[in-house]
């Protein structure tokens, strides 16, 4: 059976566009996220979408969760 080992956000709530946003988030939070249109042939409906991989040990998410609830 697959298993998928993402998850997709919606930045609709921020200003920043995908890339904008995977390019600020690991000087910001060292947290790391990808373009959902880079995985597409049709990028522009999916701009305001970025995936996080959670493929790590439950510590290192843990730790990422953390990061990215805490305020700067």
């Amino acid at each position: 059976m697959p298993l998928i080992c993402h998850v997709v956000a919606d930045l609709s709530f921020t200003r920043l566009n995908d890339i904008d946003f995977c390019m600020h988030l690991p000087r910001t939070k060292q947290v790391a996220a990808i373009p959902l249109a880079a995985f597409t042939d049709n990028p522009e409906p999916w701009q305001q979408k970025v995936r996080f991989a959670f493929c790590k040990h439950p510590d290192v998410i843990r730790e990422a969760v953390r990061r990215l609830t805490t305020s700067p």
